[in-house]
């Protein structure tokens, strides 16, 4: 679903406006996702629902940070495994080779 209909949905549900069947498939959804359900709860008591859609607009950004911030973090973590793994290998091959010619006595 898009961040449209949704915003739309949660107004709509917010207001009653939704039929049964669709209001209740809306809190399948809400049981399913826990920042859904504590944005829905924070909105039923807002008084004023002419803030309703800004702070909808709010959540939306504050959810786009968060999950972008995610995604950088796990970035980083990755390109931080690829540095040590190839460290630890090119160790792992010194020691082989190292190994090999004492086994082997090499004179050195």
């Amino acid at each position: 679903m898009n961040n449209i209909n949704e915003h739309k949905k949660l107004l709509q549900y917010l207001e009653g406006k939704l039929s049964s069947e669709e209001a209740h498939a809306f809190e399948q959804e809400m049981a399913d996702s826990e920042l859904l359900n504590d944005a829905v709860e924070g909105l039923q008591q807002v008084q004023d629902t002419t803030q309703i859609n800004q702070y909808i607009v709010d959540l939306n950004k504050q959810l786009k940070e968060y999950t972008s911030s995610k995604k950088k973090r796990r970035v980083n973590y990755k390109m931080q495994f690829n540095f040590w793994a190839l460290i630890s290998i090119a160790l792992i091959l010194i020691l082989i080779v190292v190994a090999y010619l004492v086994i082997t006595k090499f004179p050195f």
